[in-house]
């Protein structure tokens, strides 16, 4: 029979295999346990000539807020309970509550630090076991048929180019793990009521499976449906036995859910474009919305049919608004409704047909915004768990239409299906090898997206912000001016696709600053802050500007702006304290010493600890002969730095000006502890000796200066 285990599997599970001569039996496990051993040994192989090359990647796109940038990961081991208990966050907000993943990066840490080649090693060796995971789970779902058959489904699994982005991306680890752990859930609880005996340990241990599935990442919440839904389409429909199997997993969904509402409802993130989170923020009513949720339905199908080109990025406007007046959202219904109907029809037929339709649907819907808008418009990484259905049903049509034998291993070998699947395997190992390349580090990943999603303003502010990246580290004139102009057409290219992108406006206001062309940065900088009134990276670099071109007011006008924003920016204050700093070096340099002394308070106010600002303070108060003040200044300049060797001579200096003949000698002292040739201090000891007529010590300092 074609792909009897698709069509039999009720009767399979549940009725006792036929009565075997022993000695064949013997010999058809034989040969079974061979295959199994040779398909496993295909499969780690397979594994490592399709991601072998990723362990001498670089950490790449958002790796570094989940790894590098994250203080609990580099915490290592003893951050695992805060993990859990208070989530992560990061220069941009809370980050999503996946703690099973964000342990592994800890442990990781304590082992090997930042090493990136043992990260990338461990999602290899992760998929590897995934794989293995895979293919036994589908022996345990296909007992009659020969192991050849689900290892040929794993084998096309495996090499699907879809998912060079989980694999080869550190942080596509939350995606493995949740994967691992789903269908390690989905094993564990197939066999969790066996002769009317409800086996307790392992519905203990598929629930803790399924709930460590959920904390690596919240799609893997899509196994509370799939796993009763196998047992009740497969095995037993009795409503009675899967509330027992379905109680204990949402028990643990809702567990998860409250530890993530706890450790992420308090996250404040930038805010983002709306256009680029998420194209589907500004559709305009239910037509435009529900038309472009259908286009991107389609690509969730189109992807898994034909993997190529592949981006990281599918953000405005690679995937446009679309309406119903154009023809892809009509072919996504039709393609989608076919689906429904081969369901419908398959249901009594062939239940295991139908069950991996809707494993599929059901894998997608927490990411494809049909049911709610999500932060993303979508991603390849999302179709991880659902290219096992795709896979699935594939191999199983692929074998039926070629009228091939899934029973007998012989056999198979010998059809055209055996054949035509090892041809996709192989296809696809190549189109998975070709991607996997791209993901070395972020310039080859940028420039390889640019090219295939040239419509995505999201991968040329990629690139040029790579080139930005360069630019800063090379000293070479020439490369450094490559880069600034390949990174200011990138960025103008990312503005003409969305013009309301405050980021990339700030970032073209910073490349054009660094080519010398202040007025268009100028202008970048004023329509960041119109779109984003609360970016203060636009604000500080724009006073910055005008105090560059000596337009203090204008200067001050921004930095107050961001202050409002961020009043303790730490950054943002030092600015302001230099601007007033400056302004007072301007002010002494054409003799108005009154306002020179304003200017440098305000300096003083803003930056506390500004030196400079504080000794001129009270260099101004010395020409003008207000020593108290003087000795104010120079003493809150010694509370800061008591090393500074020019205040501790002048309050030396000045205490003698001020007759305080002891407090005189005391800072000289210090001074010459500090450098023993310090001339200043050296002639305050002489002349304050003098003035007490101490003329021995006197003559003393007088000699070892004009020794000098």
């Amino acid at each position: 029979m074609l792909f009897c285990f698709m069509i039999n599997f009720i009767k399979v599970i549940q009725l006792p295999m036929q009565k075997q001569n022993p000695t064949s039996k013997n010999k058809s496990n034989n040969e079974q346990d061979s295959t199994i051993k040779w398909i496993r040994i295909a499969l780690v192989i397979l594994g490592l000539v399709l991601y072998g090359a990723s362990v001498g990647f670089d950490y790449t796109l958002d790796d570094d807020l989940f790894v590098v940038k994250n203080e609990k990961v580099q915490n290592g081991i003893s951050s695992i309970v805060s993990i859990f208990t208070s989530g992560t966050k990061s220069d941009i907000g809370t980050l999503p509550y996946r703690p099973v993943m964000l342990s592994s990066f800890a442990i990781e840490n304590s082992f090997f630090g930042n090493n990136v080649s043992m990260r990338h090693l461990m999602n290899v060796v992760l998929y590897i076991v995934l794989l293995q995971l895979v293919f036994s789970l589908l022996l345990k779902l296909t007992p009659n048929t020969n192991a050849l058959f689900p290892g040929l489904i794993v084998l096309l699994y495996a090499a699907h180019p879809i998912h060079t982005e989980v694999v080869s991306s550190v942080k596509g680890r939350d995606e493995l793990l949740a994967a691992l752990f789903g269908f390690l859930a989905w094993k564990t609880l197939l066999n969790f009521k066996e002769n009317e005996n409800i086996n307790y340990k392992s519905i203990l241990l598929g629930t803790i499976f399924f709930l460590l599935s959920c904390m690596s990442k919240e799609s893997g919440i899509v196994f509370l449906a799939i796993i009763p839904l196998w047992n009740f389409m497969m095995k037993d429909r009795s409503i009675k036995t899967n509330l027992l199997l379905t109680a204990p997993l949402i028990i643990a969904a809702l567990f998860y859910l409250g530890a993530r509402h706890l450790c992420t409802s308090n996250g404040i993130v930038v805010r983002d474009v709306p256009a680029l989170s998420n194209i589907l923020n500004i559709t305009n009513g239910t037509g435009e919305l529900s038309a472009t949720k259908a286009v991107i339905s389609f690509y969730y199908v189109k992807l898994l049919v034909t993997p190529w080109p592949l981006v990281w990025d599918y953000s405005f406007n690679q995937i446009p608004v679309s309406s119903w007046t154009e023809a892809l959202p009509w072919i996504s219904v039709l393609i989608y409704l076919g689906l429904i109907t081969l369901c419908i029809y398959q249901w009594k037929k062939n239940p295991a047909i139908s069950f991996f339709i809707l494993f599929f649907l059901i894998a997608c819907l927490p990411t494809n915004n049909l049911l709610f808008t999500t932060g993303c418009t979508m991603g390849e990484r999302f179709l991880f768990v659902p290219s096992f259905a795709f896979a699935v049903i594939v191999a199983h049509y692929i074998v039926k239409f070629t009228k091939s034998e899934a029973n007998s291993e012989y056999a198979l070998k010998k059809s055209n299906g055996f054949k035509i699947i090892i041809g996709l395997t192989v296809l696809f190992s190549g189109m998975t090898m070709a991607r996997s390349s791209d993901w070395k580090n972020n310039f080859t990943l940028f420039e390889s997206s640019v090219k295939a999603s040239p419509n995505s303003a999201r991968t040329h502010y990629s690139l040029a912000s790579e080139y930005l990246s360069l630019f800063g580290k090379t000293g070479d004139v020439n490369q450094r001016n490559e880069y600034i102009q390949k990174a200011i057409t990138h960025f103008e290219r990312s503005l003409e696709i969305l013009p309301d992108n405050f980021q990339t406006l700030y970032n073209a206001g910073l490349c054009y600053s660094l080519n010398g062309d202040t007025i268009k940065a100028i202008s970048a900088y004023k329509k960041s802050i119109a779109l984003n009134d609360v970016y203060t990276n636009s604000m500080n670099n724009l006073a910055v500007l005008f105090e560059g071109q000596r337009n203090h007011d204008s200067a001050f006008y921004y930095y107050q702006m961001a202050l409002k924003i961020t009043p303790k920016e730490t950054s943002l204050l030092q600015n302001i304290s230099n601007l007033f700093y400056n302004k007072g070096l301007q002010a002494a340099s054409v003799g108005n010493f009154n306002l020179a002394i304003d200017e440098y308070r305000k300096s003083i106010f803003y930056g506390p600890e500004n030196v400079m600002a504080i000794n001129n303070c009270a260099s101004l108060h010395a020409s003008k002969n207000e020593v108290d003040s003087c000795l104010y200044y120079l003493k809150m300049g010694y509370q800061i730095e008591p090393s500074n060797i020019m205040i501790i001579e002048n309050i030396a200096a000045m205490s003698f000006v001020n007759k305080n003949y002891n407090q005189a000698i005391e800072y000289a002292n210090k001074a010459i502890a500090l450098n023993p040739k310090a001339r200043k201090s050296i002639g305050v000891l002489a002349d304050t000796y003098q003035a007490i007529g101490n003329l021995k010590e006197a003559t003393r300092f007088r000699t070892m200066l004009n020794n000098q």
